[in-house]
């Protein structure tokens, strides 16, 4: 479903159901994209693992819990953050 399905979800009354429709379309699209290369800054690797020995780290967006424990399974940080 294209940006005309998120407008149509958007302002109009909408099902719990169209909705996760909408969801789990959102967390495929998104996976589909990164499964083959995550971009990532330099440097950022290496900020991570430092960062982490020191600090207490945390996520904090609008994404998905399970959009961003995938990225960063992906990524083997996640046992970098809380």
């Amino acid at each position: 479903m294209a940006l005309g399905g998120l407008a149509f979800a958007f302002f109009s009354p909408s099902s719990p159901v169209v909705a996760k429709n909408l969801i789990d379309e959102k967390e495929e699209e998104t996976r589909r994209h990164l499964i083959v290369k995550i971009p990532v800054m330099p440097g950022a690797d290496d900020f991570i693992k430092r960062a982490a020995q020191k600090y207490a780290m945390a996520i904090v967006t609008g994404a998905l819990k399970q959009e961003v424990f995938f990225i960063l399974d992906q990524l083997r940080w996640r046992d970098y953050f809380l």
